[in-house]
């Protein structure tokens, strides 16, 4: 015996243009500016954590708010490859809410730079808060 298990998510679209394409769509699609999945927090359990370089502490300290945030019951995705730039984007790619940066201001005020997938908002967080913000 089997069992599948299938999951959907479906969002209303409203101000339909012609076409019956969203007008937030067709500018995505007409400006080919950055593509991402738009799935509320709930259903995307994933965030993602990025120090800024591959030195300097930075990957430690990376690895210190991964332990936070794991403990917190969180899906942690860790990611050094590249530029900050590129890692935003595969973040967003793959529909991450949340991207915690890790940089030089870290290490000397215990603060996170946290981005948020749809407004690509940045704003500093102390780590000490971070579950809240991102739960």
């Amino acid at each position: 015996m089997y069992c599948v298990v299938e999951s959907c998510y479906a969002e209303e679209i409203s101000g339909k243009g012609e076409g019956g394409e969203s007008d937030e769509s067709k500018e995505i699609n007409e400006s080919k500016e950055r593509a991402y999945f738009k799935f509320p927090p709930e259903i995307s359990p994933y965030v993602c954590v990025f120090p800024l370089m591959a030195k300097d502490g930075l990957p430690e300290k990376a690895g210190e708010v991964v332990d936070v945030l794991r403990k917190a019951n969180l899906y942690v995705f860790y990611d050094k490859s590249g530029s900050i730039g590129r890692r935003y984007a595969r973040a967003d790619e793959i529909g991450v809410s949340y991207a915690i940066t890790i940089d030089y201001d870290t290490l000397k005020d215990n603060t996170v730079t946290i981005r948020f997938r749809d407004t690509k908002e940045q704003r500093r967080v102390r780590i000490e808060e971070l579950e809240k913000v991102v739960k």
